[in-house]
């Protein structure tokens, strides 16, 4: 039988306990709050080349801005693209070996020839998907027949022709997407008495024909989203005096200029809805494309040489590419956003033609 006292005495336990597990659960929470979260880094890399005092150019590529040259032959190189794929950096160009330039890989700065320079041969392209790496170009016959002779792509250094008409065909861009190898390029066709340079892309090894071959049109970008493949390239109507910067989408074409002097559309890519690409007009004045909307990248028409390689991280537009400076110097430099940052001095020719921005 409980006495009145203990009845008291249980009734207030029962009420303490309750509030003390509250406390412990509190004052728990306070000492083991979770870290707050390292925030991300963004690392811009950019490829290319710079000219040296012996006035040869020297494959070089830039990590936030400080230099790694390629070649320590000085013999002459030039870088075309970039990617990094985890902690490594792939690189390909084309470098002097024997009387040739051969097509090269540079993984983290060690050369790997894909070519043994028989030919002349152009690493134009690269493209990393898990351990696979994959480097398109082409090769041809040196003079006294320097003709087009093979254009395709090498994955893990074993090469694969593209099919052409027999006249010859160069592969600039390459993309992979889940199972499928995408390569844009263009190959010699003849149409009537006319023989020109036809927009393509391969898929799989498929010839896919964007132009008819009668006006001149040679694609230099290329991307694919989702089931929609894009292809910019520079194309002239046959007799006009000036080329239309234009891209493909699945076969469609969409001109972004006037015949106004544009060059070419040198890359382009897809962020959301909207469609990127950069190039020139006028041969001097570099051009960020937003939807057809053009925003060029300097108010000077002298101050801008080249736009390149181009690539969309969340809400930064990041582009490659070279400027003149005051002194009349061209400067290999990285936009964001519309804002300048030079890579070199300017004291030698130097310029950007390949960019790849990684966060983590």
């Amino acid at each position: 039988m409980v006495v009145k006292g203990d009845e008291m005495r249980l009734h207030v336990r029962i009420l303490i306990l309750p509030a003390l597990l509250l406390l412990g659960i509190a004052l728990g929470c306070g000492t083991s709050s979770s870290p707050t979260p390292k925030p991300l880094v963004t690392d811009v890399y950019a490829a290319g080349f710079e000219v040296n005092d012996a006035n040869l150019n020297l494959a070089k590529y830039w990590k936030n801005g400080t230099a790694v040259t390629l070649d320590p032959t000085g013999l002459g190189s030039i870088a075309n693209s970039i990617a990094v794929s985890g902690n490594d950096v792939y690189v390909v160009g084309q470098q002097a070996k024997g009387p040739h330039d051969a097509a090269m890989l540079w993984k983290n700065g060690t050369p790997i020839p894909l070519s043994d320079g028989t030919n002349y041969a152009f690493a134009t392209s690269v493209a990393v998907a898990g351990s696979d790496v994959y480097v398109a170009g082409y090769q041809y016959n040196a003079p006294p027949n320097p003709t087009l002779n093979q254009t395709g792509y090498w994955k893990n250094g074993v090469f694969t022709s593209l099919p052409d008409f027999g006249l010859g065909s160069r592969a600039n861009s390459i993309f992979i997407s889940g199972p499928d190898v995408y390569v844009a390029g263009s190959v010699r066709k003849t149409t009537g008495s006319w023989t020109s340079d036809s927009a393509v892309y391969w898929k799989n090894g498929t010839l896919v024909e964007l132009t008819d071959g009668f006006n001149e049109s040679i694609p230099y970008a290329l991307y694919v989203n989702g089931g929609d493949v894009y292809v910019g390239a520079y194309f002239v109507q046959r007799n006009a005096p000036d080329g239309v910067a234009t891209y493909w989408k699945n076969g469609t074409a969409v001109s972004l200029t006037n015949p106004n002097g544009a060059i070419a559309v040198s890359s382009l890519t897809v962020a959301g809805t909207s469609v990127y690409a950069t190039g020139n007009i006028g041969n001097r004045l570099g051009v960020l494309w937003q939807d057809g909307v053009p925003q060029p990248l300097a108010p000077d028409a002298n101050s801008v040489l080249a736009t390149n390689q181009l690539v969309v991280l969340g809400s930064d537009v990041y582009v490659g590419g070279a400027y003149v400076n005051s002194t009349g110097n061209v400067v290999a430099s990285v936009w964001k956003n519309g804002q300048v940052t030079p890579l070199t001095d300017g004291k030698n020719f130097a310029s950007a033609f390949a960019l790849t921005v990684v966060q983590h």
